[in-house]
């Protein structure tokens, strides 16, 4: 799936309580290597921070759910460039700080 559709990488660091710290690190492997304005990284840079500042008290202390509304955000952040990209794999690696 990886070789076809590529992979988002997502790293995030939250505090004890479920909340972002700092700005998600976003990388990927064939999905922003075409990308020379950067705007498919901003797009999904803004849909997960949207849904983190969304979260209910549940979500913060869930960390399925928070993958799964991540997922949905990361989504949502590719849906204007569909015709490139098919469904990249999304992993996301939550620190905690």
């Amino acid at each position: 799936k990886v070789y076809h559709e590529g992979a988002i990488l997502i790293s995030l660091q939250k505090d004890k309580k479920g909340n972002l710290i700092g700005k998600p690190i976003i990388s990927s492997l064939g999905v922003f290597e075409s990308d020379t304005t950067g705007m498919i990284k901003k797009s999904i840079l803004n849909e997960v921070i949207q849904v983190f500042k969304g979260f209910s008290k549940e979500d913060r202390t869930s960390q399925s759910r928070q993958e799964q509304k991540i997922n949905t955000a990361v989504r949502k952040g590719l849906k204007d460039f569909t015709s490139q990209f098919k469904r990249p794999k999304i992993v996301i690696h939550f620190m905690e700080g």
